[in-house]
Protein backbone atom coordinates (compact mmCIF):
# COMPACT_ATOMS: atom_id res chain seq x y z
CA UNK A 1 0.00 0.00 0.00
CA UNK A 2 1.33 3.48 -0.95
CA UNK A 3 1.37 6.44 1.43
CA UNK A 4 2.39 9.63 1.52
CA UNK A 5 4.76 11.31 3.53
CA UNK A 6 4.99 14.87 4.37
CA UNK A 7 8.75 15.58 3.33
CA UNK A 8 10.75 19.43 4.00
CA UNK A 9 13.47 20.91 1.88
CA UNK A 10 16.37 20.80 3.71
CA UNK A 11 17.43 24.50 1.71
CA UNK A 12 14.46 26.37 2.32
CA UNK A 13 11.78 24.69 4.57
CA UNK A 14 9.19 24.12 2.36
CA UNK A 15 6.70 21.16 3.20
CA UNK A 16 4.94 18.59 1.12
CA UNK A 17 2.90 15.39 0.60
CA UNK A 18 4.64 12.90 -1.65
CA UNK A 19 4.77 9.87 -2.33
CA UNK A 20 8.13 8.03 -1.23
CA UNK A 21 10.17 4.36 -2.35
CA UNK A 22 10.28 2.09 0.84
CA UNK A 23 14.23 3.17 0.46
CA UNK A 24 13.44 6.76 0.37
CA UNK A 25 11.57 6.98 3.28
CA UNK A 26 13.80 4.76 5.21
CA UNK A 27 16.69 7.38 4.47
CA UNK A 28 14.14 10.39 5.07
CA UNK A 29 12.97 9.33 8.39
CA UNK A 30 16.36 7.84 10.19
CA UNK A 31 18.55 11.33 9.19
CA UNK A 32 20.91 9.16 6.94
CA UNK A 33 20.59 11.72 3.91
CA UNK A 34 17.95 13.37 1.78
CA UNK A 35 15.34 11.78 -1.15
CA UNK A 36 15.96 14.68 -4.02
CA UNK A 37 12.90 16.22 -5.24
CA UNK A 38 12.03 19.69 -6.87
CA UNK A 39 11.28 22.39 -5.02
CA UNK A 40 8.73 24.62 -6.26
CA UNK A 41 9.87 27.65 -3.71
CA UNK A 42 13.91 27.20 -4.78
CA UNK A 43 13.79 26.51 -8.12
CA UNK A 44 15.66 23.45 -8.24
CA UNK A 45 16.26 20.01 -7.32
CA UNK A 46 17.57 19.82 -3.86
CA UNK A 47 17.26 17.50 -0.75
CA UNK A 48 14.15 16.81 1.90
CA UNK A 49 13.92 14.78 4.72
CA UNK A 50 10.71 13.63 6.49
CA UNK A 51 9.00 17.05 8.08
CA UNK A 52 8.87 17.10 11.80
CA UNK A 53 4.67 17.80 12.53
CA UNK A 54 3.88 20.96 14.16
CA UNK A 55 2.34 18.80 16.97
CA UNK A 56 5.72 17.46 17.71
CA UNK A 57 7.19 20.87 18.02
CA UNK A 58 4.76 21.88 20.37
CA UNK A 59 5.41 18.41 22.44
CA UNK A 60 8.81 18.89 21.94
CA UNK A 61 8.83 22.71 23.47
CA UNK A 62 7.03 21.72 26.37
CA UNK A 63 8.55 19.11 27.88
CA UNK A 64 12.32 19.62 26.57
CA UNK A 65 14.18 17.28 23.99
CA UNK A 66 14.06 14.15 24.40
CA UNK A 67 17.05 12.20 24.18
CA UNK A 68 15.62 9.45 21.47
CA UNK A 69 15.75 12.38 19.12
CA UNK A 70 18.29 14.60 20.36
CA UNK A 71 21.15 13.03 18.06
CA UNK A 72 18.49 13.06 14.87
CA UNK A 73 16.68 16.67 14.65
CA UNK A 74 18.58 18.65 12.07
CA UNK A 75 16.95 22.21 12.01
CA UNK A 76 15.64 23.30 8.92
CA UNK A 77 17.80 24.55 6.50
CA UNK A 78 20.38 22.90 7.94
CA UNK A 79 22.81 20.25 6.05
CA UNK A 80 26.06 18.40 7.21
CA UNK A 81 28.43 16.09 5.32
CA UNK A 82 27.67 12.47 5.28
CA UNK A 83 30.02 9.99 7.23
CA UNK A 84 32.00 7.44 4.98
CA UNK A 85 29.74 4.83 6.29
CA UNK A 86 26.46 6.96 5.29
CA UNK A 87 28.43 7.49 2.17
CA UNK A 88 29.06 4.16 1.48
CA UNK A 89 25.06 3.00 2.27
CA UNK A 90 23.65 5.70 -0.41
CA UNK A 91 26.25 4.25 -3.02
CA UNK A 92 25.42 0.29 -2.84
CA UNK A 93 21.87 1.22 -3.18
CA UNK A 94 22.78 3.41 -5.97
CA UNK A 95 24.86 0.40 -7.61
CA UNK A 96 22.30 -1.71 -6.69
CA UNK A 97 19.33 -3.58 -9.25
CA UNK A 98 16.65 -1.12 -8.23
CA UNK A 99 19.23 2.22 -7.97
CA UNK A 100 18.58 5.41 -9.46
Amino acid sequence: MEQQHEIECVRCGETKLEFLTEEEAKVTSDGIGPAYRHCERCGKVTGWIQARSKYAEREEAGSGRSDQFAGKMIPSGEERIATSSERDEVNAILRGPDGL
